[in-house]
């Protein structure tokens, strides 16, 4: 009988340790998933971060180019300028060079700002005003 007891209690015993296996194995699994779930997130936060950072780098590319296109671009004051002063030369019957000539500037000059390749300063601006005989300059708001 003694052994019969012996045995029973190493059965029991037997199965608490089994279950404590089983137990102590589900933990295992269930940290394994979270470590995995864990490392999903962090190279979906990876991801996440470099695209912010690329977004970043577009929208600063775009700003450079925008800034750079707003310095060299052609306004519509330039545009309503520039028409101004073709037809005025062209009233007078000038050519490019006789009007640089009279406002002592280079003949290239005017060309370059009607091609829209420069744009003028107000003292060229006030010479030019001064050689057609108009007011040239738009009131500004």
């Amino acid at each position: 009988m003694k052994a019969a007891a012996a045995s029973k209690a190493a059965a029991a015993t037997a199965e608490v340790a089994a279950s404590a296996a089983k137990d102590a194995a589900k933990r295992a699994a269930n940290a394994a998933k979270r470590a995995v779930e864990l490392a999903a997130d962090a190279r979906e936060a990876t991801y996440i971060a470099d695209a912010a950072k690329n977004a970043a780098k577009k929208a600063t590319a775009a700003a450079d180019k925008a800034a750079a296109e707003a310095r060299t671009s052609t306004t519509y004051h330039d545009k309503v300028l520039k028409k101004a002063i073709i037809k005025a030369r062209e009233d007078k019957k000038l050519s490019k060079f006789q009007l640089a000539q009279m406002i002592n500037e280079r003949g290239q000059y005017i060309e370059d700002y009607e091609s829209g390749k420069v744009r003028l300063n107000p003292k060229v601006i006030q010479k030019l005003e001064k050689a057609l005989g108009m007011k040239l300059q738009l009131n500004k708001k």
